[in-house]
């Protein structure tokens, strides 16, 4: 019985959209903005009087698959850059772009992470049960034995593979909610603006 339950509520997480995203993609519609998918990027466009292309949120990603020294990742994308206007609606771009892993999912970017990124972190870890969030390990196999979930912990306040390990600061970088990637089953955010004619 227990696995049941825990089988439909994946099912139904699965199939639907955060209700802040929700309201986002709402807020998004109303003012006849869509969202932009790119090889390298999700950028999220709301129209003004005086500028009907203005872009108001962008996530660009690269991906770890055979990473340096810094580790693998989990084979997650990596956040390289991101930018928002003050509407409020940076994390619609992001929640696109973990979709667009195909389940592979997204970590933050690894050498920065703004303020307003970090609450977006911070916020998939600790509020949003449709996002899974996986612990990485550091260079050091700190956690596992195993390399591919190696990922630079420096940003999350870890030990960094080229300074040898020298910046030791302890393992609350575990604690962090950049030390891990976040990834979702399905894209209910996409095949919301989908249906909706706001995915481009």
């Amino acid at each position: 019985m227990k696995h049941l339950r825990q089988y439909i509520r994946q099912i139904l997480l699965t199939e639907s959209v955060d209700p802040k995203i929700m309201s986002m993609i709402d807020k998004l519609e109303s003012n006849g903005g869509h969202v932009e998918i790119l090889p390298d990027r999700v950028i999220v466009y709301q129209p003004s009087k005086n500028n009907p292309t203005r872009w108001v949120a962008m996530v660009a990603y690269e991906t770890t698959a055979g990473a340096g020294a810094g580790g693998r990742c989990g084979g997650a994308d990596s956040v390289v850059q991101s930018a928002t206007a003050k509407t409020g609606l940076g994390p619609l771009a992001y929640d696109v772009a973990i979709e667009l892993t195909g389940g592979l999912g997204m970590i933050s970017d690894r050498s920065t992470v703004s303020k307003d990124a970090r609450a977006v972190w911070d916020y998939y870890l600790n509020n949003r049960p449709d996002v899974e969030a996986v612990q990485l390990d550091d260079p050091f196999n700190s956690l596992t034995p195993e390399d591919k979930d190696n990922c630079d912990q420096e940003v999350a306040g870890g030990r960094h593979a080229m300074y040898g390990g020298e910046r030791d600061r302890g393992s609350d970088w575990i604690k962090s909610p950049l030390s891990k990637l976040y990834r979702k089953s399905g894209t209910p955010v996409m095949d919301e603006l989908r249906k909706r004619g706001m995915l481009k």
